[in-house]
């Protein structure tokens, strides 16, 4: 069993698509890991890069 199936409940769609995550700390330690310690600033540059501005509205799809 890998990590992915270790931190995700059974939940898969037909396509092998999608997931519940049922351990949060261990998704935290994993996306550090896989980030290198740079999650905040990968994420910071993704924000630049869509343009998004102070106040403005955003969609977060596939957060619950």
């Amino acid at each position: 069993m890998g990590l992915a199936q270790k931190l995700l409940v059974n939940h898969q769609h037909r396509d092998g698509s999608g997931g519940v995550i049922t351990h949060a700390p261990r998704y935290e330690l994993f996306a550090n890991v896989f980030f290198l310690g740079q999650r905040a600033q990968v994420f910071d540059g993704l924000v630049v890069l869509s343009g998004a501005q102070h106040g403005g509205r955003v969609l977060d799809v596939g957060c619950a």
